[in-house]
Order: structure tokens, then sequence, then C-alpha cells
């Protein structure tokens, strides 16, 4: 986890560039922002197939900000999945959901990708479809942990 304090201007344009506020809440909050501290945490979770080998990979880039003990933003920077397994191929990204809110004091942020594997045979296609999920809890302590869940809940 990378920890970056942050002067009340800088928070400002981080709150501005998550997208998370209204221009009216993050002018409000930056200032009172002295004690405001952000965190910005990569997570990848792994796709197995039966026989326990990695067939593909979803990885998220998350960040989140806290005011003493309070998480205040969440947001989900960036995401990209990968396979280099043969016959697996990657579904589109834009359709899966994922996203970033605020429940508990915690910042869940999360995204679904979609693979799958296709075979194409003499007589027939085979086709099989997994989803790769991964989710980050942070919190004011500062602290994350890493999941496999889909959704915020």
């Amino acid at each position: 986890m990378r920890r970056v304090k942050v002067s009340a201007l800088i928070a400002a344009a981080l709150l501005s560039v998550m997208a998370l506020a209204a221009p009216a809440a993050a002018q409000s909050s930056a200032d009172s922002v002295d004690e405001t501290e952000c965190y910005r945490v990569p997570y990848t979770q792994e796709g197995r197939a039966l026989a326990g080998n990695t067939v593909a990979t979803g990885t998220i880039v998350g960040a989140w900000c806290v005011d003493g003990p309070t998480v205040t933003d969440a947001a989900l920077l960036h995401s990209f999945s990968e396979s280099s397994t043969p016959f697996w191929n990657i579904e589109s990204e834009e359709a899966k959901t994922g996203g970033a809110v605020i429940i508990d004091n915690e910042a869940r942020i999360y995204k679904r990708f979609a693979f799958k594997i296709r075979v194409p045979l003499p007589w027939f296609d085979f086709e099989l479809p997994q989803q790769v999920c991964a989710r980050i809890d942070g919190t004011a302590q500062p602290s994350a942990i890493g999941s496999g869940k889909c959704t915020p809940f």
C-alpha cells in the first residue's frame, strides 16, 4: 500500500479526478482536509482451471481517501485482464460490473472480468465461460484486503 500525505490543494484535485463528489462538496471538504490521506493499492486475482493452473488474471487499482477515522472517497482507478493460456479469451471488460463504494466506513473497490475457453473442433466449437473477480477493501486505519468477491456487499 502506498501512503500519501496530501495538502488541501492536492486533496481537492484528487477528489475532482476521482469524480465521486459534486464540485461544491469537493471544494468544501478541501477547506478542511489538513489531515486527509489517500491510498492507492493494486490487487490481482487469478482464475484457475480444474487442474489448478492459472488461466487468466484480473487486476484492479483502487484508491481511497480518509479524513481522520472516516473513509471519505473511493475510486476504481484502473483495471485490466490478461490470459496467456491457449484457447482462453478475454471477453469485453466494459460490459462487466465494477466500481467503488463506501459501506460501513470501508472503501470497497471491485470489478468482474469475463473469460471463456473456446476450442474449435471439426465437428463443433466448445465454449465454457468463466469469471474472475477482484475486490479491495480499504479502511481508515489504513489497511487493505484483497479478495475474489464480485460485488461490494
